[in-house]
C-alpha cells in the first residue's frame, strides 16, 4: 500500500529515467538499462562496455534504487521516496549495474600496467568456441606465471575485480 502523498513509481518508469539520466551524463556511451518484472519484485538492470567506471555510473542513478537486500539478515529492505518532477515518488525495484570490458580495453590495461612492472609480451590471446560463439580473453604466459611465483603471488581470475581501480591490477588467469 503506498504512503499517502507518495507516488509508486514502476521498474519501466524508472528505466526510462535512468536512460535520460545516463545520455546526459555520459553522451556518445551506450548503455543497455531493461527493466524486470519477477515473482519477487522488479529490476532495472543497466550493462555497457568500457566507459565509465560502475562507482561514476551509480552517483548518476543510485536516488533510484529504492529496494536493497541485506543477507546476514536474510530480508528485503527500502528506502525513503525521493523528489522527481515535483512530487514525492517510491519505486521497489532493484536497480543492477554491469560493466564490462572489451577484449581490445583489457589489452590496454593489461600493456599499461606491464609497461609499468617492466614486463613484456607477459600474456598471449586464446579462444574458444562455445554454443557457435567465439569467446575472446587474454592468458598469462609461462614468463609471467614464473615471475609471480618468484614473487609469491599467482594472477588468476580476470580484471572485473579490479574494475573500480584506476590503476589496473594484472590478474591473468594462468594454468
Amino acid at each position: 500500500m503506498p504512503r499517502e502523498g507518495v507516488k509508486p513509481l514502476s521498474a519501466k518508469e524508472v528505466a526510462v529515467e535512468i536512460r535520460g539520466q545516463l545520455k546526459r551524463a555520459f553522451p556518445g556511451q551506450k548503455f543497455s538499462v531493461r527493466s524486470k518484472s519477477f515473482a519477487g519484485g522488479s529490476s532495472v538492470d543497466i550493462e555497457w562496455t568500457d566507459g565509465p567506471l560502475t562507482e561514476q555510473v551509480n552517483k548518476v542513478i543510485g536516488r533510484w534504487e529504492r529496494r536493497g537486500f541485506d543477507g546476514m539478515t536474510d530480508s528485503t529492505f527500502y528506502r525513503d521516496p525521493v523528489e522527481w518532477q515535483g512530487e514525492l515518488v517510491m519505486t521497489h525495484c532493484f536497480v543492477m549495474c554491469q560493466r564490462s570490458w572489451s577484449l581490445e580495453y583489457t589489452r590496454q590495461r593489461y600493456e599499461a600496467t606491464l609497461k609499468k612492472w617492466g614486463l613484456t609480451n607477459a600474456y598471449e590471446e586464446k579462444s574458444y568456441i562455445s554454443s557457435g560463439v567465439e569467446h575472446r580473453y587474454l592468458m598469462a604466459t609461462p614468463e609471467l606465471d614464473q615471475e609471480s611465483k618468484r614473487k609469491g603471488s599467482r594472477w588468476f581470475d580476470s580484471l572485473a575485480h579490479a574494475d573500480e581501480q584506476e590503476e589496473c591490477v594484472l590478474r591473468l588467469q594462468s594454468y
